[in-house]
Order: C-alpha cells, then sequence, then structure tokens
C-alpha cells in the first residue's frame, strides 16, 4: 500500500488544518511578544559593546578577571557586559 500525496492530503481535513495553523499562529505570536518586552528598569552602567561581540574581545582568553576588576573600579560594584547578545549583570567587591 503506497501512501500517494493526495491521500495524505485527505488525510488533513480542514477542521485539523485550522488547529494547526491557530496553533501556529498562536506561538509564533507569544515568541514574538515576549521578545519585543523590554524590562521597565535600566541595567546599571557598563562599557559600550560592540557589534554583535558585545565585549567579548575585550577580554584576555588567559586572565579576564583583569578586565572585570578595572571595569569595577571604572564603573562601579554593579555593572552591565554584553557577552554577545546576553547582557550579563554582575556585583564586585573589591578589596582594597
Amino acid at each position: 500500500m503506497s501512501s500517494s500525496p493526495s491521500h495524505f492530503l485527505l488525510a488533513w481535513d480542514a477542521l485539523t488544518l485550522g488547529k494547526a495553523t491557530a496553533g501556529a499562529f498562536a506561538i509564533a505570536t507569544l515568541v514574538y511578544v515576549r521578545s519585543q518586552r523590554r524590562s521597565s528598569l535600566p541595567f546599571p552602567p557598563g562599557p559600550p559593546a560592540k557589534f554583535l561581540l558585545g565585549n567579548l574581545l575585550d577580554m584576555s582568553p588567559k586572565a579576564p578577571w583583569l578586565k572585570w576588576t578595572e571595569w569595577a573600579q571604572s564603573y562601579g560594584g554593579e555593572l552591565t557586559v554584553s557577552d554577545r547578545w546576553l547582557p550579563l549583570t554582575t556585583v564586585s567587591i573589591l578589596i582594597r
């Protein structure tokens, strides 16, 4: 018994197709609305981010804590650093 494309389309009646379309539209709308929602509170200050890469190239891969310490001294104990598309908010305690 072979399944032809027309047999497959007949199995999907109009009601099932309508439900699938409405479900896909609802999921797409939810994803869009959640991606557009912004927090009403601003992030703490931090170094300016580069396009697409954020602050990734500012840190040394062997000693990233040196750059974090420098930023903590410049921007204060709370700062926001961008790692590509994700803003990272940190709290630093500097012991002198």
